[in-house]
């Protein structure tokens, strides 16, 4: 048996389609005055687009009875990383990761999972490695607010730079699938573990204005250039949908899912400069990620599956 599976995301609540291992990993970024304010809670609104003039397929194939092998490849397979992050008090960063991939990996295990079949169970272990590069576009504002009877300053930031970062991916994956002659459910759980290393080069730049006086020279530039030699994470995924069964070997899944994303940059190294001076980069706290502020996502997932 052979399953085919084409897979497209979409939003539902807080999150658009949910993080997954390159959006998550080029979300980090270098610390700034925006996402440092103290006493405002900040969220993320993110959305992965694939460019690539093929949608991204999983195959596998059973060879025996109860186990199966499936391949995934691609090859510059363009991704674009569309991120809003909003506080509770007016501010927003708009960052936009536009990424190139190569991609190899693999799965084996018990299964697969045949949303077509009247019960069909999967448990499997995965392996990938990948590559990411590419540019990132940044704007961010904080507006005025009355503190002790005054108004504060409003900062505004403009930043641009490159991202480029290597990583391995295991996954253990567990699910079912119960399908009558039209319509059924599934459930799946899926856990990723990630490491690898990343690098970031960007120039950022800002003022602070206050509300009767707008100074159009920036008042603060920042050029760094910074690594992470070996960072870390996780993604918790769980999802509970429908199967609908068009024909016999075709069909639709429609799924809710809710998700846990965590990664952290260890020890960072490299060198920015601020104003003229010098300083090297001696803590992970340099960096900012969409974990440090998303700690549950939820959003729907929708797929066409077929078997031959």
């Amino acid at each position: 048996m052979k399953i085919l599976e084409i897979s497209a995301s979409s939003s539902v609540g807080n999150t658009r389609g949910g993080e997954n291992i390159g959006s998550l990993v080029s979300s980090l970024r270098q610390s700034n005055s925006i996402l440092s304010n103290e006493g405002e809670i900040f969220k993320d609104f993110q959305e992965s687009r694939e460019k690539g003039q093929y949608t991204k397929l999983s195959y596998s194939h059973q060879f025996t009875s109860s186990a199966f092998l499936g391949v995934k490849l691609s090859s510059n397979h363009r991704y674009e990383y569309d991120r809003n992050t909003l506080g509770n008090k007016g501010s927003f960063i708009q960052d936009r990761t536009f990424t190139k991939e190569n991609m190899v990996g693999f799965r084996i295990g018990y299964g697969p999972l045949d949303y077509l079949s009247s019960s069909s169970y999967e448990i499997s272990f995965g392996y990938e490695e990948s590559r990411q590069k590419g540019p990132y576009d940044l704007f961010g504002f904080k507006p005025p607010r009355i503190s002790s009877g005054q108004f504060t300053d409003v900062t505004v930031l403009k930043g641009n730079g490159t991202v480029d970062f290597r990583s391995k991916t295991y996954s253990l994956l567990f699910g079912g699938s119960w399908t009558g002659e039209y319509l059924g459910f599934y459930t799946l759980n899926d856990f990723q573990i990630i490491n690898g290393t990343y690098k970031l080069n960007s120039l950022s730049l800002s003022n602070t204005s206050t509300v009767d006086q707008f100074r159009p020279i920036p008042t603060n530039v920042s050029l760094a250039s910074l690594k992470i030699n070996n960072f870390s994470g996780f993604i918790y995924h769980f999802e509970l949908g429908v199967v609908i069964k068009i024909l016999e070997n075709i069909g639709f899944k429609i799924g809710y899912f809710a998700q846990i994303p965590y990664i952290n940059p260890n020890k960072a190294g490299g060198y920015y400069i601020e104003n003229g001076v010098i300083n090297e980069a001696e803590s992970s706290n340099i960096f900012t990620s969409a974990s440090s502020r998303n700690l549950f996502n939820t959003g729907t997932n929708f797929s066409l599956v077929t078997k031959f």
